[in-house]
């Protein structure tokens, strides 16, 4: 039980970085309008929600 919510909290915490580093990304594309940029930030969020 104890492994169990400790594993969920870290999940939730590592999943909250990586929401906020990717919006992080793509307001930085959005503001200097790279769309390659905005690709790479495409694949690299496919590969974690796979």
């Amino acid at each position: 039980m104890g492994k169990d919510s400790q594993a969920s909290v870290l999940f939730s915490f590592l999943s909250s970085i990586l929401s906020a580093s990717i919006h992080n990304f793509t307001e930085r594309c959005i503001c200097s309008k790279h769309y390659t940029n905005e690709m790479k930030i495409d694949n690299i969020y496919m590969v974690f929600t796979m």
